[in-house]
């Protein structure tokens, strides 16, 4: 799992693709992502432009510590999905003055 400290923009990216290993570009690309205390999705991107890679991504910048999931779905008939996680911890020094 990867480690954040908090306060840092965090690029979340998914390339899904089919069983011969084309592109997926499906219509309804969203991207959810889950705090520390939540059971249900906040809606982070619809619909994101690929960059250059061919990647769907959003950026994000959680607000607390704490273990956070993510997952890029297509809600319409599409199985395709992507999940994961990642840890944010607290600054432990703090910031130049």
């Amino acid at each position: 799992m990867k480690i954040y400290t908090l306060g840092q923009t965090i690029r979340l990216d998914a390339s899904l693709r089919d069983e011969d290993d084309a592109v997926i570009e499906p219509t309804g690309m969203r991207l959810l992502l889950f705090g520390p205390a939540d059971n249900v999705g906040q809606i982070i991107s619809t619909n994101p432009d690929p960059d250059d890679a061919n990647l769907l991504y959003a950026e994000v910048s959680p607000s607390t510590a704490g273990v956070w999931r993510w997952r890029w779905e297509v809600p319409s008939g599409t199985k395709a999905a992507r999940e994961g996680a990642f840890q944010v911890v607290a600054r432990t020094v703090p910031p130049p003055a």
